[in-house]
C-alpha cells in the first residue's frame, strides 16, 4: 500500500446516520454528568474564561452537516489526560466546543467566507495534533482544505492549501507529510507534478517540488527528514 492510500483509507465520511447518533450520544453524556453530584463535577470540571453554551447552541444556524468528536491532551503534552472536542460545520463556518462539566463551551470559531463555502468536515488524521480538515470545492468536494490543529492547547489554522492530500512517508511517525497536487488544465488528467511540506513541530514547511511518481523516493524521504529537524 503506498503512502496515500494508507492515510486515505483511514479516513471516515460522516453520514447523516452518524451525525444523528454522534448528536444523541454526546447529548446522554453531557445529561448524565449534569446528574453527577455537585462533589464529582467540582472535580471534573476546569476554570475557563471560554464562552459558555448550552447543547442547543450547536443548532443556532440550522442543522450542522459535518460533526466530528476528538480529543486534545489537556494539559498540553499530557499522555494521559484528555478533554473532549466537538467541532460543528454549518452554513456560518466552522466552531468547535470544549466539554466542561455538563456544559459545552465555545473555544474556537473559523467564519466561512461566505455561507456554506466550506462543504465538508474530517477528522485530522494527526495523531498527537488533533484536529479536523475543511474541505471546499467546485467540481470536486475536495479542491481546498484547511487544517485546524491544537498547537500548545490552542486551536489554530496550521495549513491551508488546494488539491492537498495526506501521506505517511514515515510509517512510525503520527502526524503525515502533505502534498498539494498542482492543477491540471486537462481535468480528467491526473497530476504529474505537486509540492511536498513537513511537520517541524512548530508548522508545516515546505520540503520541495517533486514528481509525484518519486513521492516514495528516499531522496524526497531524506528532504523531508531534513526540513522537519530544521525549526524556524
Amino acid at each position: 500500500m503506498n503512502p496515500r492510500e494508507e492515510v486515505n483509507n483511514s479516513r471516515e465520511r460522516k453520514s447523516a446516520y452518524g451525525l444523528c447518533v454522534l448528536l444523541i450520544a454526546f447529548g446522554c453524556s453531557l445529561l448524565l454528568r449534569a446528574t453527577q453530584s455537585p462533589a464529582k463535577q467540582a472535580s471534573q470540571a476546569k476554570p475557563a474564561t471560554e464562552k459558555r453554551t448550552d447543547f442547543p447552541a450547536l443548532f443556532r444556524h440550522g442543522l450542522p452537516f459535518g460533526l466530528i468528536e476528538f480529543y486534545v491532551a489537556d494539559p498540553p503534552g499530557s499522555k494521559t489526560l484528555y478533554t473532549r472536542r466537538l467541532a460543528a460545520l454549518d452554513e456560518s463556518g466552522l466552531r468547535i466546543f470544549k466539554e466542561i462539566g455538563s456544559s459545552l463551551t465555545e473555544e474556537f470559531v473559523l467564519p466561512s467566507s461566505e455561507p456554506g463555502y466550506w462543504n465538508m468536515l474530517e477528522a485530522f488524521p494527526g495523531g498527537n495534533l488533533a484536529g479536523v480538515v475543511l474541505w471546499a470545492g467546485g467540481e470536486t468536494p475536495e479542491e481546498e482544505g484547511t487544517v485546524v490543529a491544537y498547537l500548545r492547547g490552542q486551536p489554530q489554522v496550521v495549513f491551508k492549501g488546494e488539491y492537498l492530500d495526506f501521506v505517511r512517508l514515515q510509517p512510525l511517525e503520527n502526524i503525515p507529510e502533505i502534498v498539494t497536487e498542482e492543477g491540471n488544465s486537462e481535468l480528467d488528467q491526473p497530476a504529474k507534478f505537486g509540492t511536498i511540506w513537513a511537520w517541524n513541530g512548530e508548522k508545516y514547511v515546505m520540503v520541495k517540488r517533486i514528481a509525484l511518481a518519486d513521492l516514495s523516493s528516499k531522496d524526497v524521504l531524506a528532504a523531508v527528514l531534513a526540513a522537519e529537524k530544521a525549526k524556524n
